[in-house]
């Protein structure tokens, strides 16, 4: 019973800094997202268009125009994007890196594939038709980690579903009470205002069973 009762301020914890850094609640304002894209093709077949920051994109993107980094990392695919006024690829025989300007259409879908395996590397997505514009974004500061169990937060409560989804973060709690917070296998400190999901793993759940 002593583990447990222990257990439940821990998750607790964990729990409210899991909100508190998904609501991206930064000193500044900060847009839904940057403008700016990471495309890439890599020679074992992935395909795929991210943030700047890494996470993907989505199913659905503001209209505007952007820039988009492409990573061409293969001599047997290719990184095809099209759709209405963009028409853009890379060579299917060379590794290169290209930039592009483009602009994407409201209530358009766009289509990125390797021209040559359109079947199996392929993706969409949409273009909206709300009043918000990806070329007029900017950027703000970033919410920050303080410590291991609690995170500092000020400024403005805007709501966490008009926040561009920022990616997967992994939670663990120790036995010994201790909290981490990681991304891609690396500690995190500070992160990008917008909206997250949690991994938690409980260590503490196992050891209980163990006992």
């Amino acid at each position: 019973m002593a583990e447990r009762s222990r257990l439940v301020p821990t998750l607790a914890a964990l729990l409210a800094l899991a909100g508190a850094l998904a609501l991206g609640l930064a000193g500044g304002s900060r847009a839904a997202f940057s403008t700016t894209l990471s495309a890439y093709v890599t020679q074992d077949g992935f395909i795929g268009i991210n943030f700047a920051d890494g996470s993907p994109i989505g199913k659905t993107l503001p209209a505007g125009t952007y820039t988009i980094n492409v990573d061409d990392a293969t001599d047997i695919h290719q990184f095809h994007l099209f759709g209405p006024g963009v028409d853009r690829e890379t060579d299917i025989d060379s590794v290169q890196k290209q930039t592009w300007t483009v602009t994407f259409q409201a209530g358009a879908n766009y289509s990125y594939q390797c021209d040559l395996h359109a079947d199996i590397m392929f993706g969409q997505f949409s273009i909206s038709v709300g009043s918000g514009s990806a070329s007029t974004s900017t950027t703000g500061s970033s919410s920050t980690l303080q410590g291991q169990s609690n995170a500092s937060v000020v400024g403005s409560t805007a709501s966490v579903a008009s926040k561009s989804f920022r990616g997967a973060l992994d939670a663990t709690v120790f036995s010994s009470g201790k909290l981490s917070l990681s991304r891609f296998g690396k500690a995190v400190s500070t992160l990008k205002s917008g909206r997250y999901t949690f991994s938690v793993d409980d260590l503490t759940l196992y050891e209980s069973a163990m006992l």
